[in-house]
């Protein structure tokens, strides 16, 4: 597909609002990548992506994060009620404290180092089920 196609099925469509969402929230170095599905494109981050305070409940159905290679996913002090959309491999820390967030579902697979859930019902024993976690689980 070219990536100048303007069809609802041609890369553009999806790549620009991509694009216009990252600059928004200042993630500057990241990848996108082609992949069969609802979304065809997963976001690849190199470094962090800060959404706190972000006054959405969820992300758009066009932000799909795949892997933060080298850098933190913060989402504390959000409107966030759900983590669809969340990396699935997040390499630094993952920080969702003092967010709207109830439900692990969608969860990263794995976290790299710390995962933060201060103010959260979640206990360290079901953020565990649901996430490899590398290093320490605050939550509480």
């Amino acid at each position: 597909m070219s990536i100048l196609s303007s069809t609802n099925s041609g890369s553009f469509y999806w790549t620009n609002p991509i694009k216009e969402w990252c600059k928004k929230h200042n993630i500057n170095a990241y990848s996108l990548e082609q992949v069969q599905g609802d979304v065809p494109f997963v976001i690849n981050v190199n470094g962090n992506v800060n959404l706190c305070g972000y006054e959405e409940t969820v992300l758009p159905d066009f932000i799909v994060f795949n892997e933060i290679i080298d850098g933190n996913f913060i989402a504390s002090y959000s409107e966030l009620t759900s983590m669809k959309g969340f990396p699935k491999k997040i390499r630094g820390n993952l920080d969702i404290s003092f967010s709207n967030l109830t439900l692990l579902d969608d969860a990263p697979e794995k976290v790299g180092k710390d995962f933060v859930a201060l103010g959260l019902p979640f206990t360290e024993q079901q953020i565990r089920e649901k996430s490899k976690v590398t290093r320490k689980v605050f939550c509480g």
